[in-house]
């Protein structure tokens, strides 16, 4: 979503399908010297890229299926600044 960040380390997809509208709530915890990113794709592909940010996601889902990528940022750091990290997906409701 961001071409001018520096993404290239290691990222792991997540795959979220929705039977219905969803109120979505994506949130990263990274440890000190890991520096992950989320980010919310409509198909397995960078450009359909929705949403990105440093630790959060929110906002509607409509009903379909999505990708939930947990991105390294590889910035001034060799090889990216991967690392143990948890992630979590709620439906905030209406």
């Amino acid at each position: 979503c961001d071409a001018a960040k520096d993404e290239s380390g290691p990222e792991v997809v997540y795959r979220l399908a929705t039977a219905a509208l969803i109120n979505l709530r994506a949130t990263v915890f990274d440890r000190t010297g890991v520096d992950v990113d989320i980010l919310i794709l409509g198909a397995p592909a960078p450009e359909t890229c929705l949403k990105r940010n440093d630790f959060l996601i929110t906002g509607p889902l409509p009903e379909g299926e999505y990708y939930i990528v947990v991105d390294t940022f590889a910035g001034d750091v060799p090889g990216g600044a991967a690392g143990e990290y948890i992630l979590t997906v709620l439906d905030d409701g209406p």
